[in-house]
């Protein structure tokens, strides 16, 4: 980041990809990440998601994933996370950590927690994990709410990124996508949009 750039800025990643003829769709040929430069200090942030494995009728398992980051410029010793599971689920076997220093975790039956040895100013750590659904068949309609928390340092520049949630639902999960697929957005042009 350059020196002169203040807090607000925002920094913006983009990425893409050449088109080809016959892609079912160009939309997802380009990605981009959009971040805020926060003041120097610590900031912890995480992320989550999580999806069914082989989603199906009667499937009970879901997988999570969580990513711990440090993006301030201030070293954090011994980073504490806390995943509160949704009712009705609880963790299928261990947590993976992936980090190449010390870390630790607990089962406490609704969350777990997990301490991380440090996160210098750059580091991320990912953690995965599997919980279960107790009822078999799944009946549709239910919603599981997975909260995860990093600790709340002292002058943290950006608390409110120090929590993260995945929502998953069962039974039937309709969506819809326009493209415009030929014609230009001008006066009296045509323009063709297709619906999936």
């Amino acid at each position: 980041v350059d020196g002169d750039a203040g807090p607000g800025t925002l920094l913006v990643n983009t990425v893409e990809v050449t088109e080809l003829p016959g892609e079912d769709a160009y939309d997802d040929n380009v990605a981009s990440v959009t971040e805020t430069l926060f003041d120097h200090g610590p900031n912890l942030r995480v992320r989550k998601s999580g999806s069914w494995d082989d989603w199906g009728e009667g499937t009970r398992r879901a997988s999570y994933w969580l990513n711990v980051e440090n993006v301030g410029d201030v070293t954090v010793e011994a980073v504490e996370i806390i995943d509160t599971y949704p009712a009705g689920m609880h963790l299928d076997g261990g947590i993976g950590i992936n980090t190449w220093e010390w870390a630790d975790w607990r089962d406490n039956g609704d969350h777990f927690t997990a301490t991380l040895q440090r996160l210098e100013p750059g580091w991320a750590v990912g953690l995965n994990f599997g919980l279960i659904v107790d009822q078999d068949p799944l009946p549709s309609g239910l919603i599981f709410t997975n909260t995860a928390q990093v600790m709340l340092i002292p002058e943290d520049k950006y608390p409110d990124d120090n929590v993260a949630t995945a929502v998953l639902t069962t039974g039937p999960n309709l969506w819809v996508r326009k493209e415009l697929t030929a014609g230009s957005l001008l006066p009296g042009d045509l323009v063709t949009y297709t619906l999936t």
